[in-house]
């Protein structure tokens, strides 16, 4: 029995890792490459109710795998789950655990994306 189905975000994004290369084509990092600054992941979900068991879960799901939680409002109303690291393997297998969470937690993953942030204001960036 396969862990995840062949179709499943997650065995593509950890078919990527295996080969040790991500993103197109045209644009591969290899798995040990590091940021400048940090990675930063983002899975999106549709809205969940607040003040609901179901919200509760969400949270503290993501606190668990110390994911933030967030809701976009722009363009209609979606939940978002957010984190940083430094390691591009890391946070790729980070973002594959969370989405697999997030799947069976019973949240269809409507997204999910991992930037590399190259100037950060906070971080003493300037334009």
């Amino acid at each position: 029995m396969e862990l995840f189905p062949k179709d499943s975000v997650v065995y593509r994004l950890l078919a990527k890792a295996e080969a040790n290369n991500v993103g197109t084509a045209e644009h591969r990092l290899p798995l040990d490459a590091k940021s400048r600054l940090y990675y930063e992941a983002h899975i999106t979900v549709a809205p969940i109710q607040r003040g609901t068991m179901e919200w509760d879960n969400f949270n503290d799901l993501a606190n668990a795998k110390d994911f933030r939680v967030s809701t976009f409002t722009q363009d209609g109303a979606k939940d978002f789950v957010t984190c940083r690291d430094e390691s591009l393997r890391s946070i790729c297998e980070r973002v594959a655990d969370m989405v697999r969470s997030v799947e069976r937690g019973g949240w269809p993953v409507l997204r999910w994306k991992i930037e590399d942030t190259l100037f950060d204001s906070n971080r003493g960036d300037e334009l």
